[in-house]
């Protein structure tokens, strides 16, 4: 077993070899570790995680004096006490001589508090700003983040979820969440990337609406001032329901709720009080292991591409196989999205597509001239 297939960001802080790519061998390609990525695709949050720290602490570490340090340290780990209290203590202690002691004590306080406790640390550009950033928001009780800003602003949550909050947003969730949901409150726009956890569902609530989820990525816009409201999937599964809906306890079939699936999207108008679901502007590949060339076709029979382009976008695609049974086509797709591969498709074949409640529909009419 490769030693880093179960590495958390504060393992690779940890690790030599990856501090030295990060900060000093920044210009050399990084083959081995895009091939980890690729290899152990979980990994790549973890990585993302350690390489913005590293890199963050390295461009202005602080002056500060050992006084100053040990005061700032009894503080950190006093708040995640209080904010763990039914969590096991666990001493963690780094080893590497790699960091001065100011970096070590920044160090410390990712790996005493978790990847999911890192609040801001992308838009940051002060390490010191960073360290009060984490004590203000490490408190019991609710936590309020606002972007004041013109640029979307991230941060991580106790669970390792994370939120992207778009300007003019806030998002309100606990410290630490309960053993039962991880429930979040919008008010704006911003983008989720939640991990899984079935045990433990995560609830966002904006507006009228709730989205409910185990573990994906989605984004939902929903200001007050705007009539329409909208939540679109990048990946995994989605749940949206009115809060009242979510609250009852009739049973599941009865419920106005609506699932997405990847690339998929729902408007709802606050006036009209109904979903429209349809599919993302620019639906992106969710198949990872889909290369250009997959999209390379010499006479291909028609019904392997439309099968091939399900898979690669995760969007169903519904045709007649009566019509299609004797279509094939040579066409390279590999750059174009999705929708200018069907618009090629379409224009070859003598056939039209139509995208009806989150699934594309195609009609071929004659692909023989």
């Amino acid at each position: 077993m490769n030693k880093y297939e179960n590495f958390k960001s504060s393992d690779f802080i940890n690790d030599k070899s990856f501090r030295d790519w990060v900060l000093i061998e920044k210009s050399k390609p990084g083959f081995f570790w895009d091939d980890l990525r690729r290899q152990y695709p979980l990994l790549e949050r973890e990585m993302r995680i350690a390489t913005d720290f590293l890199n963050n602490i390295a461009e202005d570490a602080p002056q500060v004096s050992d006084e100053y340090i040990n005061h700032l340290s009894e503080r950190i780990l006093d708040k995640h006490k209080k904010a763990s209290r039914s969590s096991e203590s666990r001493g963690i202690q780094l080893k590497s001589r790699f960091f001065t002691y100011s970096y070590y004590l920044a160090a410390s306080v990712i790996i005493l508090l978790g990847a999911g406790w890192i609040y801001s640390i992308v838009q940051q550009n002060k390490f010191s700003n960073n360290i009060e950033t984490l004590l203000s928001d490490s408190q019991e009780g609710i936590v309020k983040k606002e972007n004041h800003t013109d640029k979307p602003i991230s941060f991580y949550l106790s669970d390792s979820s994370s939120i992207t909050l778009e300007p003019n947003s806030s998002v309100s969730f606990p410290t630490v969440f309960d053993s039962k949901n991880r429930i979040v409150s919008l008010e704006g726009e911003a983008f989720f990337e939640v991990t899984k956890n079935p045990k433990q569902p995560f609830i966002v609530h904006f507006n009228a609406l709730a989205v409910k989820v185990l573990g994906t990525s989605f984004s939902i816009r929903s200001f007050d001032s705007e009539e329409n409201i909208s939540v679109s999937v990048k990946t995994g599964k989605v749940s949206v329901s009115s809060k009242q809906d979510l609250n009852t306890e009739m049973p599941q079939s009865t419920l106005k709720e609506v699932m997405l699936t990847a690339n998929q999207k729902v408007d709802y108008k606050k006036g009209d009080l109904q979903f429209e679901k349809t599919l993302t502007s620019n639906p992106v590949m969710i198949d990872r292991s889909a290369t250009p060339r997959d999209f390379e076709f010499t006479d291909a029979p028609l019904k392997n591409i439309f099968n091939r382009l399900e898979k690669a976008y995760g969007i169903p695609i519904i045709f007649d196989e009566n019509q299609v049974k004797d279509c094939s086509l040579t066409a390279s797709l590999g750059d174009e999205p999705l929708f200018q591969k069907l618009d090629m498709i379409c224009k070859t074949m003598k056939a039209h597509y139509v995208v009806v409640d989150g699934r594309i529909l195609v009609t071929v009419t004659n692909c023989k001239n």
